[in-house]
Order: C-alpha cells, then sequence, then structure tokens
C-alpha cells in the first residue's frame, strides 16, 4: 500500500490522505492485507481516500468466490469505507487485447 498526504493548493480546504493499493491473490496474504489496511487508517488521522484494486468481494453479485466476503465486509464496515460508483462504464478491467477480455 502507498500512502501520501495530501494537502490543498495554497493551504486553502482541509488536507487529507490517500492510500492505494493492490490486494494479494491468497487468501492467507488477504487476512494480513486487511489487518495492513486497518493499521494504515490508524495511521491518517482526518479525512482518508483509500482506491485500487482489493482483489477482494463484499456483495454476492460480484462474483461467485464468497470466501472472504463476510471477513472483507467488517472491514469495510469498521473503517466506515464508502464505495464510490463507476458511472458510465460497466467493467473496471481489460486486457486490451483484441477481442478484449472485460471484467
Amino acid at each position: 500500500a502507498l500512502s501520501a498526504k495530501v494537502s490543498t493548493a495554497s493551504g486553502f480546504g482541509t488536507p487529507w490522505w490517500l492510500t492505494v493499493v493492490y490486494g494479494p491473490q491468497l487468501d492467507d496474504d488477504k487476512v494480513a492485507f486487511m489487518q495492513e489496511l486497518r493499521d494504515i487508517r490508524d495511521e491518517c488521522p482526518g479525512l482518508w481516500m483509500l482506491c485500487g484494486d482489493f482483489n477482494l468481494i463484499y456483495r454476492d453479485e460480484d462474483k461467485n468466490n464468497h470466501r472472504m466476503m463476510g471477513r472483507f465486509r467488517r472491514v469495510l464496515n469498521d473503517l466506515a469505507l464508502k464505495e464510490v460508483y463507476l458511472s458510465g462504464r460497466r467493467y473496471t478491467w481489460s486486457n486490451e487485447q483484441s477481442p478484449p477480455t472485460l471484467v
């Protein structure tokens, strides 16, 4: 995970934190990753934006694999994280091939 404190131009507005993540593939690593998210939150007081690819799901309709879903939901709830909804696109990832794989 990469975190940075972001200040607004000319000192106007409230500074905030930005953390960008790419979640691990293996379930054992995902448990440690979710703890790392909690630890990062403790280090970033105030406004915080967390974004990236978590490689986790929190809704049934996202995928068929539910093994880590409950644990991830608890992390989202405990950290009071809100999803920023994608507007205008159905897929968030493409392999950029022809024909493309869209996920």
